[in-house]
């Protein structure tokens, strides 16, 4: 219950990681409890929830519980504050953008399989490392506040045309989410934001009216194997397909630099590296230019 509590105020924080690295403020929650549920279940599921967001400085100023019939639910809103410049949309994508993220993908979906299938085993090693990305999930809060704080000295931003959108000025990302939903749903969610974002309207000498012109479609080019991946879910990896196959006989073996000789192999786990989610990471796109200060 201590780690469902700080969970639950992690994945809030993620979200304002997400708009640009947000500081977070205040927090309400909303328990709707069934009447069965011990008083220290409850007290350890606050006592997670309020060191989380202590670690931060924010504080709790209210909230509501109700009773519920069978399941618990954990409603929280998060307020919080940053400045005018240096929010982050998911619309301001811009194409020849780089696609970049923090962490690696995929280890906590693998955990929650390990759970589903052993119950409540202690878990060790590989094991017990994907398990604590599932139940202790980290944001990022703290990068985000990086990747949007000082501008490049002595250089002058890249668009300084008086009126344009926050995240396209400066030595910034051009858009952010975070990727509690999972890789592939962040980027589609920044692709469509940027192709459906409004264009500015134009006019031209042979029409008199303003046409709002349409924005171009926008797609990711993505290179599976530069998808950060954690040594513990490359190991997991070969158990499943090294467990499907019967055998190792498939050219699986560990190639001694640190990674597995596996995301080429047809059996690779990629639905749960694009689709798992609840990883908390920061996906962002930024300019080429940009790359190297970020």
């Amino acid at each position: 219950f201590f780690d469902i509590g700080r969970r639950a105020i992690v994945a809030n924080i993620s979200d304002m990681a997400a708009m640009g690295g947000a500081q977070p403020l205040y927090i309400v929650v909303g328990l709707a409890l069934p009447v069965d549920i011990s008083v220290d279940n409850v007290d350890k599921l606050f006592r997670g929830m309020d060191k989380e967001a202590r670690s931060v400085g924010a504080v709790f100023i209210g909230g509501d519980t109700v009773k519920s019939n069978k399941d618990i639910v954990i409603s929280i809103t998060i307020m919080g504050y940053i400045e005018r410049g240096k929010i982050l949309l998911r619309s301001g994508a811009k194409i020849g953008d780089l696609i970049c993220v923090t962490g690696t993908f995929g280890d906590s979906a693998a955990g929650i399989e390990l759970l589903k299938k052993n119950g409540g085993r202690d878990f060790k090693g590989w094991r017990g490392q994907l398990v604590h990305k599932y139940r202790c999930p980290s944001h990022r809060l703290n990068e985000a506040k990086l990747l949007v704080g000082r501008q490049k000295a002595g250089r002058r931003p890249f668009a300084t045309k008086k009126g344009g959108s926050a995240s396209s000025h400066g030595y910034m990302p051009t858009s952010m989410t975070d990727s509690s939903d999972g890789l592939a749903a962040s980027l589609r969610i920044i692709t469509e934001a940027a192709s459906s974002f409004p264009a500015k309207k134009t006019a031209s000498h042979n029409d008199n009216n303003n046409a709002s012109s349409s924005p171009p479609r926008l797609g990711a080019r993505i290179y599976m194997e530069k998808i950060p991946l954690s040594r513990p879910l490359l190991r997991w990896s070969e158990s499943k397909i090294s467990g499907a196959r019967r055998g190792t006989a498939y050219g699986i073996k560990f190639s001694g630099s640190k990674k597995y000789d596996l995301v080429s192999h047809p059996d690779f786990p990629w639905k749960v590296v694009l689709e798992g989610g609840e990883e908390y990471e920061l996906v962002f796109t930024a300019s080429k230019e940009t790359l190297d200060y970020l």
